[in-house]
């Protein structure tokens, strides 16, 4: 007797044939054959339904009569105590938890500001920086105005202006 078994994802496959080997050139199989091959079929129905109902989720049903069972025993106050504690543990989770989203927006919102600031800041003393180049170079440039670096006023050349002071100011207080 050869029979050969094949275990599937769900399902496990019989052969079509038994002991009396494939069908013939008629392709039919003996009566004997034949209701052998339909009981085989049927108890593999059997053992497929039955590890269906073994591997099937626990349904809402369940898990109230065992909820009823465990308040029948006698710890109906103990378990009351615990989820009272267990919500109210959960509640004091959710408050922190929209509190730090709450302080992260805010922070976000001023770190964007700061940011804006930063960069203005940064095309204006980029601009100003273009145009001390470009003064310099004129002024180097221009043969006339042979000027000695020890004739010029570094001092007031590098000292600020009063107006970028101000900016500057203003920008690092609103941060």
């Amino acid at each position: 007797m050869h029979r050969s078994n094949r275990i599937t994802a769900v399902h496990m496959s019989v052969p079509f044939y038994t002991e009396y080997g494939p069908p013939g050139p008629g392709g039919q199989y003996g009566n004997q054959a034949a209701n052998e091959r339909e009981r085989d079929r049927h108890r593999h129905q059997r053992v497929v339904q039955s590890h269906e109902r073994l591997m099937a989720p626990k349904n809402k049903e369940n898990n109230a009569k065992r909820k009823k069972q465990i308040e029948e025993v006698g710890g109906d106050e103990d378990y009351r105590k615990r989820r009272d504690r267990n919500n109210q543990a959960v509640k004091r989770s959710r408050v922190k938890s929209k509190l730090r989203t709450q302080q992260t927006l805010e922070r976000v919102n001023q770190l964007k500001t700061e940011n804006e600031l930063l960069e203005e800041k940064i095309k204006m003393l980029t601009k100003e920086l273009g145009f001390l180049k470009d003064l310099f170079l004129a002024h180097a440039g221009s043969s006339q105005h042979s000027i000695n670096i020890q004739d010029l006023d570094l001092s007031s050349l590098l000292a600020e202006d009063k107006s970028t002071v101000d900016v500057l100011k203003t920008t690092t207080a609103e941060l």
